[in-house]
This record gives C-alpha cells, sequence and structure tokens, in this order.
C-alpha cells in the first residue's frame, strides 16, 4: 500500500500557492513551515542511520553470515529509498508553505508602509 501523496498534486499545490490561488492562515503556514523543516532534519539523521548501518555490517565470515549481511543490507536500501520519497513530499510541502510565508510578509511589509505613511500624512 502506497501511502505517499501524489507529487505532482503537490506540485500543483505549491503552484497555487505561489500564485497567490491557495492561501493558508500566516500562523498555520509558519507552523507548518517549521514543522516540515524540522521533519526534514529528523529524516536526514535517520537516514544516515539506515545507510551506516547498511555499510557496517560485520556477521561473521561464513555464509550464513554474508547472507544475513545481504538480506538487512536489501532491507536498509528499502528504507532509505521510502525515506527518499517522504523527504520529496516534505519538500514540496515545505515549498508550497513558504511560498504562502514570503507571500504573507510581503503583504504585512506593504500594510506596515502603508499605515506609517498615513500615520506620517495624516492629512493626505
Amino acid at each position: 500500500m502506497d501511502v505517499m501523496p501524489n507529487t505532482n498534486d503537490l506540485r500543483a499545490y505549491a503552484r497555487e500557492a505561489n500564485s497567490g490561488q491557495l492561501v493558508l492562515d500566516s500562523e498555520v503556514a509558519a507552523e507548518c513551515a517549521t514543522a516540515c523543516t524540522n521533519l526534514l532534519d529528523a529524516l536526514d539523521i535517520v537516514k544516515a542511520s539506515f545507510t551506516a548501518v547498511n555499510r557496517d555490517l560485520p556477521l561473521g565470515d561464513f555464509d550464513c553470515g554474508k547472507q544475513l549481511s545481504t538480506t538487512m543490507g536489501a532491507v536498509a536500501n528499502e528504507f532509505v529509498a521510502a525515506i527518499d520519497q517522504h523527504v520529496l513530499a516534505v519538500k514540496l510541502i515545505k515549498d508550497m508553505v513558504d511560498g504562502q510565508v514570503a507571500a504573507l510578509s510581503d503583504a504585512d511589509i506593504g500594510i506596515g508602509a502603508t499605515v506609517a505613511a498615513a500615520g506620517a500624512n495624516p492629512g493626505a
């Protein structure tokens, strides 16, 4: 069973977010961006662990040990491939959310400048 989101859907959402068609609450967008960053950091650590396990399997210099080492290495490679899929999905989500955060920040700056200008020129 494949539980990964369709990357084409995630790319489409990112395009919608970057074009202003998809709008997130600013607080939700910022929290999601932070969560994505934290998850990517954690996935990097997990991937490094599985990669290290795949390289260092001293299970003995006999047939059974070599077979077990090969099997465990193959399983570790499958985990690394799954982690890579998750990393791609999270990066696509983060791209979408980062676009929202940037757009919201730009809007806040523009509103702030307008308010400041109105405060400096109350008769304008």
